[in-house]
């Protein structure tokens, strides 16, 4: 059978204990169908293609868009009833900062309307890159404006009419956090996805300064939640005791039982049968 696809090995390494066989067979069905990065398979066809439920694809998509892995453009009617969804492979670049995507705003509009792409600045040297002037020797790095951008396009998936942002300001304090607060990308990077997916803090962080500001706050919560998830709270382990205390007790009580029984004496069978003797 001629054709092939591939995935990039960082991807393999960094994701797949995370996402575990599903959300990978998911990832990969997208890969399969994309063209230049774009597809637009139903759940249905993934469902079938991957040999799971329709929901377990909804769970996962999900979870491929909140990593930044993939964007989803979600097609609705006239009536705002979701008619399709075309997913976009976000960029993978395998390095600290993982998969920071293009800045990419989502458009709500009819069937029709195709998703709108910001345009990033090119590498290359001409006169409107403002990337490659010369930077002092401590500026900030090509990593630390990739995550500004990504955190710019998740910020734009919740506001399209979001202003951009000033990105030489927020590449250097993300520099900052690095060096004076000691944190990787890759800290930096999963302590806003958990933020930017918080009903209560995706609307205060909203720039690398506020995160900055916040950030012990945040990863106290983030750990704290992370750990209290799928397993037993104290009033659980109160009431798991209790019951272990309880069964506990009906053995001691079925020991003295069986111990009662064998001191009877035995009683002549007239006695039993109430007799005279």
């Amino acid at each position: 059978m001629k054709g092939f696809f591939k995935v990039d090995n960082a991807f393999f390494d960094n994701y797949a204990a995370e996402l575990g066989p599903i959300g990978m067979t998911v990832y990969m069905c997208l890969s399969r169908h994309a063209n230049n990065n774009q597809c637009w398979p139903s759940h249905r066809l993934i469902a079938k293609k991957c040999g799971i439920g329709k929901r377990s694809v909804v769970t996962y998509v999900s979870e491929l868009e909140k990593l930044g892995l993939i964007s989803v453009h979600r097609v609705k009617n006239e009536k705002g009833v979701n008619e399709k969804n075309m997913y976009t492979l976000l960029p993978y670049t395998g390095s600290a900062t993982d998969a920071l995507p293009l800045v990419q705003e989502i458009h709500h509009g009819s069937a029709t309307d195709a998703p709108r792409v910001v345009q990033q600045m090119h590498t290359n040297k001409t006169k409107f890159n403002k990337t490659n002037r010369t930077r002092p020797r401590n500026k900030f790095s090509d990593d630390d404006m990739k995550l500004a951008k990504f955190i710019f396009s998740r910020i734009l998936q919740m506001n399209e009419r979001e202003k951009e942002p000033d990105y030489d300001k927020w590449a250097d304090t993300i520099r900052v956090t690095r060096e004076k607060d000691k944190r990787t990308h890759k800290e930096i990077q999963n302590i806003f996805i958990w933020a930017n997916n918080n009903s209560f803090w995706k609307s205060n962080i909203r720039s690398p300064g506020k995160l900055r500001e916040k950030m012990t706050t945040l990863e106290d919560q983030m750990n704290t939640r992370g750990k209290t998830n799928g397993k037993p709270n104290r009033h659980n382990n109160l009431q798991g005791a209790t019951g272990r205390a309880l069964n506990e007790l009906g053995g001691v009580q079925n020991g003295v039982y069986k111990a009662l029984d064998s001191a009877k004496p035995s009683l002549p069978a007239s006695e039993l049968l109430g007799g005279d003797g």
